[in-house]
């Protein structure tokens, strides 16, 4: 555990691992943090977030039907694919990765956070088969807004959502769509 904060905008100032390395270096000399520290038999109850969760519950609070505050992606897969294989590595970073399965609430006016002990995925498909090569992309913006219309209670699992696509049996898609609180974590 490195024990620091890394802000996204000094990130993305050069997102390379020379990058990473030269500003974790830096980082660790100028502003170490006091860690949270929970081993995976502890029972804790609620956690606090950190500076940039708050601000980004505040502002889902504000306007939580807000799309504003998601990120989207649609991955291709243009060969042999395994909608099962899929579904149980989405699962498997679900049981890995506790902020996949952390949601976070209003307490006595304050936001705080809570890990769910289990969460189990169940893979949307759609088959789109029918749909011509010339409108999917269409189609893929058209089920963003219908299937995946936002996440407005931040207090619900899964606050990060996948959808999978078939246009043909070599061509799956994998819609995925995320709150932007989940990517601002104590490193």
């Amino acid at each position: 555990e490195l024990n620091i904060w890394i802000r996204g905008q000094d990130f993305r100032a050069d997102p390379t691992l020379a990058g990473l390395r030269k500003l974790v270096a830096q980082t660790h000399q100028e502003t170490p943090c006091r860690p949270i520290h929970r081993s995976p038999h502890q029972k804790v109850e609620t956690l606090p977030l950190t500076p940039q969760q708050k601000a980004a519950w505040f502002l889902h609070s504000s306007t939580p039907d807000s799309k504003a505050y998601l990120a989207e992606a649609a991955i291709w897969f243009d060969a042999s694919f395994s909608p099962d294989a899929m579904e149980t590595a989405l699962n498997r970073l679900f049981t890995r990765h506790d902020i996949y399965r952390t949601i976070f609430w209003g307490e006595a006016g304050e936001p705080v956070q809570k890990v769910c002990d289990s969460f189990t995925l169940k893979l949307d498909r759609i088959d789109c088969r029918q749909v011509p090569e010339s409108e999917r992309n269409q189609c893929l913006r058209e089920l963003f807004k219908s299937r995946l219309p936002g996440i407005p209670d931040l207090s619900q699992l899964p606050l990060a959502r996948f959808l999978l696509v078939c246009f043909a049996d070599d061509l799956h898609i994998l819609m995925h769509q995320e709150h932007h609180i989940l990517s601002l974590i104590h490193i």
